[in-house]
């Protein structure tokens, strides 16, 4: 658990102690940590409370398929953090599904992605957040997982960092073309692909929009895709260029 993840956990603590008006020190409850470290929200409209019970406040109220960061358990209560929001809080086990989309790899080296998603290493936050948030929104549409790729990805980091420092918004680059010009310059074979580009704090809040907008939507649960790789990177206007590829083999 990292400084951060102890702060915000201690916090926590000490909510319950005083909210609930417990008659026992911090260091007497002890909050159990958990074998993954984030997990997508199963139900819509789900209340993230105060603390680890039905009676504290409603801090944040959650969608399904949402990705959060979980810093602890007490009981069958969760201590998570929404990035979205900036919210910390807890929710019922009940709610919550392990993020397993993404497998890591034994191999600490910090190898690159491997092919067909057999197995996905080397993923930033942002990558592996957005990428969950994907296929949690597929299989709630009852279609089949996306599968990571390495050269989407490298292709799609290339044209988030080329929107940075040629400073425009638009699917097509002077430098690349279009994104299926771009794909297949970089050697990639597909049927049929798509992009979808967004200028955003987080990438929580771009997939939000994205799901908000008929398009990207559709880009996101299109069954003929099954191929997929992110891009993020830091701009000065935006906060972040995200750019998600889409391939059908």
């Amino acid at each position: 658990m990292s400084k951060i993840e102890k702060l915000l956990a201690g916090l926590l603590i000490l909510v319950v102690i005083v909210a609930l008006g417990v008659s026992v020190s911090a260091s007497e409850i002890s909050i159990e940590r958990v074998s993954f470290e984030t997990a997508v929200v199963s139900t819509d409209n789900l209340n993230m409370r105060q603390g680890p019970s039905e009676s504290m406040a409603v801090v944040a109220k959650l969608e399904k398929a949402q990705s959060l960061q979980v810093l602890g358990k007490l009981n069958e209560w969760y201590f998570v953090y929404d990035q979205a929001s900036g919210k910390t809080g807890c929710v019922h086990g009940e709610f919550l599904a392990p993020s397993s989309n993404v497998q890591e790899a034994d191999d600490s080296s910090g190898e690159a992605l491997e092919e067909h998603g057999e197995v996905v290493t080397a993923l930033s936050y942002d990558e592996k957040t957005l990428f969950e948030l994907v296929n949690a929104a597929r299989m709630a549409e009852n279609i089949p997982e996306i599968v990571y790729s390495k050269e989407l990805a490298r292709t799609a980091y290339d044209k988030a960092k080329d929107m940075v420092e040629n400073n425009y918004f638009s699917h097509k680059s002077q430098a690349f073309g279009t994104p299926f010009e771009m794909m297949k310059t970089y050697g990639i074979e597909f049927v049929s692909g798509a992009e979808n580009i967004a200028g955003n704090q987080n990438v929580e809040r771009a997939y939000y929009a994205w799901m908000g907008s008929e398009g990207h939507k559709k880009n996101i649960v299109n069954p003929d895709y099954d191929e997929t790789g992110i891009g993020v990177y830091t701009s000065p206007v935006y906060g972040k260029i995200i750019v998600q590829m889409f391939a059908a083999k």
